[in-house]
């Protein structure tokens, strides 16, 4: 497996005021007490698989080869949702069967994936209520020890998928998109990408870029946010290369109202 094969991050919608993240820490140190384990976050929102699959996308892919991943968002625990490890672009993800891989073992990325069934390689008793501790975590702390994947359990040659939705054409040379993130800035995040953008501003007859939201009408991208007054709203890049519609030094989801799933219109023009 690797140097790098000690590593464990931990991801998780369980916050830290319980004990639920020091016990899947104690069963991994049990088992491989030279483990690096790394908190990623335990602020997912609760059971919102999209946001760990989205938040996984934009942290896993900096770690090193033969990083194990261990993600604990799984609103299907006690249910006959299979537990994962996948092997994808050199690391490995420990997960419920539910789509919060989606975005890191999308198919071109995918090595291989088992079912988590071995009992050898679990706790003695499995709690239907909490398999982060009773599956995931030994799991995990065995395959960092250079257990073979196919030693915890049957080859899955199918899973369980979402896709970022992608925008849209929606006449008159304008592009639907729509929120897809909101981070803890207040930064809306949206599913237009550069390849949107270019396509919509070759194709335009001229005429400002005008990105729409909830009334706010940007007629431009910034590279920073200090290019426009503190207060202001301004789009630019964001470090995913999505568009994303922020407030320098404000919370742009809060004055706009944003949400998950919110259109945002990109047209060339006045419309």
């Amino acid at each position: 497996m690797g140097d790098s094969g000690h590593i464990i991050t931990l991801t998780t919608d369980f916050g830290t005021r319980d004990c639920y993240v020091a016990a899947m820490k104690g069963v991994i140190l049990e088992i491989n007490p030279e483990a690096c384990i790394v908190d990623l976050t335990h602020e997912i929102g609760p059971q919102n698989v999209h946001e760990g699959a989205f938040f996984l996308k934009g942290s896993a892919p900096y770690f090193p080869n033969g990083t194990v991943h261990v993600v604990v968002v799984d609103p299907g625990v006690g249910t006959d949702r299979r537990a994962l490890c996948v092997e994808a672009d050199g690391c490995y993800y420990v997960a419920p069967d539910n789509g919060v891989l989606s975005l890191v073992a999308t198919p071109e990325r995918l090595v291989s994936a088992v079912a988590i069934e071995n009992e050898r390689y679990l706790r003695p008793t499995v709690s239907g209520t909490f398999h982060g501790r009773d599956v995931f975590a030994p799991a995990a702390a065995h395959l960092s020890l250079g257990v073979e994947m196919s030693d915890l359990g049957p080859p899955v040659h199918e899973m369980v998928r979402f896709e970022l939705p992608a925008p849209t054409a929606s006449g008159d040379g304008a592009i639907a998109a729509q929120v897809i993130h909101i981070d803890r800035f207040g930064n809306i995040i949206t599913n237009a990408d550069m390849a949107t953008w270019n396509d919509l501003t070759r194709s335009g007859k001229g005429g400002d870029v005008q990105i729409r939201i909830h009334g706010l009408v940007l007629s431009r991208t910034c590279k920073a946010y200090s290019e426009v007054p503190q207060g202001s709203p301004l789009a630019l890049w964001g470090s995913a290369d999505l568009l994303e519609i922020s407030v320098n030094r404000g919370n742009a989801a809060e004055r706009l109202g944003a949400k998950v799933g919110d259109l945002v219109t990109i047209q060339v023009g006045t419309r």
